[in-house]
């Protein structure tokens, strides 16, 4: 089953990793962010928790206002089930 699923992409990647691997080498130059110092890290790391922040942010925000009207609900539903 696993290997029906990734059957039908497996020519695209195939292509995809070729043309990548034929091409030629550039090297270095003074706008190429290199991934081993402080700056690359401190970067990464920023865009990984503003993307966290704003994926959680909203369900935080929502999910005060949302939370008293359904125990309001709930309530109101075990007052006429009695």
């Amino acid at each position: 089953m696993f290997f029906a699923r990734y059957w039908g992409s497996s020519f695209p990647f195939s292509a995809l990793a070729g043309s990548m691997a034929a091409k030629r080498k550039v090297p270095a130059g003074t706008g190429t962010l290199e991934t081993h110092t402080p700056l690359f890290g401190i970067l990464l790391i920023g865009v990984v928790v503003i993307i966290g922040a704003l994926t959680f942010i909203p369900a935080l925000a929502l999910g005060d206002r949302r939370a008293p009207r359904a125990l309001r609900r709930e309530v109101g539903r075990a007052g006429k089930s009695e």
